[in-house]
């Protein structure tokens, strides 16, 4: 369908059928060489069918599509052609390859209108929730790697968690926090985090004192590639964390930090 407003052109394309990456690119670039505007709605997965707050696999293909508000906050539309409904995916929060957390709601076709109704953000307490899935997920990752890591003592992860006395029952809530782009590095953020505070521990500084030239080697030395992206999550990272900060080592507003540094984006910047 081809919209024009003012005086923009804008392609919306409703794909029901697979489309692989290389097709997608194509027939985006196509649009884009014509100043067109495509705005993809993908048909809504069948397995995605209750709504709230919950796990969320997005395929790579959907990711490619995920839209952004005005504040930043990530989100995707889907389209139920069985049930005529819009199915919002809110307020994404990445976990680990193409596992996110978010908020699922539904809009009928008589309901929407255009441009697209933009979700408003996730309250305090419903972070509470993201929060506690996100941890569940970060005790299964820690299980897990503990259980079946075949490199011994060669595990950074485990050495370093060795090292900074970690109890891999009970890793501190400061350890295992996400940030903004930590997309950008291809790791479960309990894993690199504990591995950047066993870095911090050498080098005898914090993570919000480390400059640029510090950032790149750690991300070198875990063998990274060392983008703009990768070293401002890390940036992020130790932004959290110094804000949480006491004396007495304790983070009890991490939580709290995490949600403003997020979603109240107003509360930071």
């Amino acid at each position: 369908m081809l919209l024009i407003k003012e005086h923009k052109q804008i392609a919306i394309e409703f794909q029901c059928s697979t489309i692989s990456h290389e097709k997608w690119l194509l027939r985006t670039s196509g649009y884009e060489k014509n100043a067109i505007q495509p705005l993809w709605l993908f048909q809504t997965p069948q397995r995605q069918t209750t709504q709230g707050i919950q796990k969320i696999s997005i395929s790579p293909i959907m990711q490619k599509v995920i839209n952004a508000t005005a504040l930043g906050l990530s989100y995707l539309v889907t389209y139920d052609a069985n049930t005529s409904r819009f199915i919002y995916w809110t307020n994404l929060l990445h976990v680990h390859g193409h596992t996110f957390i978010g908020k699922v709601q539904e809009l009928t076709i008589h309901k929407q209108h255009f441009p697209f109704y933009e979700p408003k953000t996730i309250t305090k307490e419903e972070f509470h929730l993201y929060w506690q899935l996100y941890k569940k997920y970060c005790k299964q990752f820690v299980y897990q790697r503990l259980f079946h890591s075949k490199n011994g003592v060669q595990d950074s992860f485990l050495r370093s968690s060795y090292e900074l006395r970690f109890a891999l029952t009970g890793m501190p809530d400061y350890v295992g926090v996400p940030v903004k782009g930590e997309e950008a590095i291809p790791m479960f953020s309990i894993e690199w985090q504990t591995i950047l505070l066993h870095f911090c521990r050498r080098v005898q500084l914090e993570p919000h004192e480390l400059d640029e030239r510090h950032i790149r080697s750690f991300l070198s030395q875990q063998k990274i590639e060392v983008t703009t992206q990768a070293v401002q999550a890390i940036k992020n990272y130790g932004m959290v964390l110094a804000k949480s900060y006491e004396k007495d080592n304790d983070f009890p507003d991490i939580c709290e930090q995490v949600y403003a540094h997020l979603f109240a984006i107003a509360a930071i910047y």
